[in-house]
């Protein structure tokens, strides 16, 4: 392979690594981190950004010395107006980073959602208190449009791999 073929490769797969959203970091995007009593806690959220649907409420619990606690009780509570309240309990064990409390939640409506963070661990309790801001279920073509760039992307490669194929072979001559 020649060495422009090499450089349009590791483009292409740079690109991929880049425009992929499932490939980025555990936690998501910080919402809030408040004191709840004896403890901090620090509200993240996926998908980025927070749309109506499925979504990651994930919770990192640290003590005063600012070290993760795992092995408490974490509720996560939901209210908007004129909504039924979500609430759901976030465990280490749906979490794929083990130091954060998982919960996954339906959000079935856009707008500015409060959150109650009730943690409890070892006779010790808090209550941490803020706003999320979820916004309206993105359109399809907006959600998909990767999927139907791969099509067009891989003839533009086969046309480009048989140009320089070509060049290549009048250079020769």
């Amino acid at each position: 392979m020649s060495k422009t073929g090499i450089k349009v490769l590791v483009l292409l797969a740079t690109l991929l690594v880049v425009a992929d959203p499932a490939l980025y970091a555990d936690g998501g995007t910080l919402q809030f981190q408040k004191q709840a009593g004896p403890f901090t806690v620090t509200l993240f959220s996926t998908p980025v950004p927070l749309r109506v649907g499925a979504a990651d409420l994930s919770v990192l619990v640290q003590d005063s010395q600012n070290n993760a606690l795992v092995n408490g009780s974490v509720t996560v509570h939901l209210s908007k107006l004129d909504e039924r309240d979500i609430v759901a309990q976030a465990t280490t064990a749906q979490a794929t980073n083990k130091l954060l409390y998982a919960a996954p939640v339906e959000l079935p409506r856009a707008g500015k959602w409060d959150v109650r963070i009730h943690v409890t661990r070892v006779g010790l309790s808090g209550d941490a208190q803020g706003a999320i801001h979820v916004l309206p279920q993105e359109p399809p073509l907006e959600a998909f449009w990767l999927y139907f760039a791969v099509v067009p992307f891989g003839v533009l490669l086969f046309v480009l791999n048989q140009w320089l194929k070509r060049r290549e072979h009048r250079l020769k001559k």
